[in-house]
């Protein structure tokens, strides 16, 4: 860091540029330089000005960590993903590939040969705004919630199995957005035409991950479920039920609260939690004296439901007064 004193000529002002950063920015006489003013005030300036974002490429090694790898380059936003291999790729590798692809959106094999195997990613980022892709995020988690009510009063197995398939879909949707988000952060001038700050960025990350973790704890409640729906005692059915109601309700706020940063409703978010941990402390005694199997599922899910309270309130707490 260093300071650089404004200097005037002809009634215009000027700045020189550091000699080192223009040399290795290749930066000569007649260049030409992205200025993007910030909200806060300061200038960004991006050398070898271009119109559009161009293309980035990322080569990875088939190995055991092919997923990792993949999904990592894809976060960064690398819009073509090689794989190679050593050796002669299997049918069975290739598969691999092809599986791993499908958790990503947009992310489509396009090329492949005997040694490797061509990913390009066709999605424009300027089309997916990140408050759409939240919105979208959240309501897949929030019909999760919804619908395991439903299992438990209808005892429905099928749409039981249905719940926990829909997560997989939920992990699309926030891969997808952390890739938005990363490409964001990384391209200012995109930043500036979607007028989404860094600032923006890191909130909408940490709330995409708070959504994905409570779908996450939706389907470890529908598991612990599933194969005893059938025995499940009437009233036990219907207080987890009831108690499941009430943490989509501090989820509910909470979300609706971020989003339109609405700090009352991230307030009724958390007294709704209190309320919920309160109810739920209370269970727990009726919990206890349940025959053991029915106190197994039975404690697990009241956890699950902290969680998801828990989960919500960080959210809420993401919404600052202005």
């Amino acid at each position: 860091m260093e300071i650089r004193k404004v200097q005037e000529s002809a009634g215009s002002l000027y700045l020189s540029l550091p000699k080192g950063w223009a040399r290795r920015s290749q930066i000569a006489k007649g260049a030409r330089i992205l200025v993007i003013e910030r909200a806060d005030g300061s200038l960004i300036l991006s050398p070898g000005y271009r119109p559009e974002r161009q293309p980035e490429t990322a080569v990875v090694r088939f190995s055991p960590h092919l997923e990792t790898e993949i999904t990592s380059k894809y976060w960064l936003g690398c819009d073509l993903i090689i794989v190679e291999s050593q050796g002669r790729l299997t049918l069975e590798d290739i598969e691999h590939v092809k599986a791993v692809t499908r958790r990503l959106v947009g992310l489509e094999v396009v090329e492949q040969s005997a040694r490797t195997v061509h990913l390009q990613c066709l999605l424009e980022p300027s089309a997916f705004p990140p408050e759409k892709i939240l919105r979208r995020e959240y309501l897949l988690s929030a019909s999760m919630e919804r619908d395991l009510g439903t299992v438990l009063v209808e005892r429905d197995k099928h749409l039981a199995e249905t719940v926990i398939e829909r997560d997989e879909e939920v992990d699309r949707l926030y891969f997808l957005l952390v890739r938005i988000l990363r490409t964001l952060i990384q391209h200012p001038a995109l930043s500036e035409q979607l007028r989404f700050s860094a600032i923006n960025c890191l909130d909408y990350r940490l709330v995409a991950g708070f959504v994905e973790s409570i779908a996450d704890q939706v389907v470890a409640a529908t598991r612990h479920l599933l194969p005893k729906l059938d025995s499940i005692p009437e009233a036990l059915a219907k207080e987890l039920n009831d108690l499941l109601a009430a943490a989509f309700k501090v989820n509910e706020d909470a979300v609706y609260a971020f989003l339109s940063n609405d700090f009352r409703q991230a307030s009724s978010a958390r007294e709704r939690r209190k309320e919920l941990l309160g109810r739920l402390k209370d269970a727990e005694p009726r919990v206890v004296k349940l025959p053991f199997e029915d106190y197994l599922y039975a404690s697990a899910v009241l956890s699950t439901l902290a969680r998801i309270a828990d989960y919500s309130v960080d959210i809420a707490d993401m919404v600052i007064p202005t």
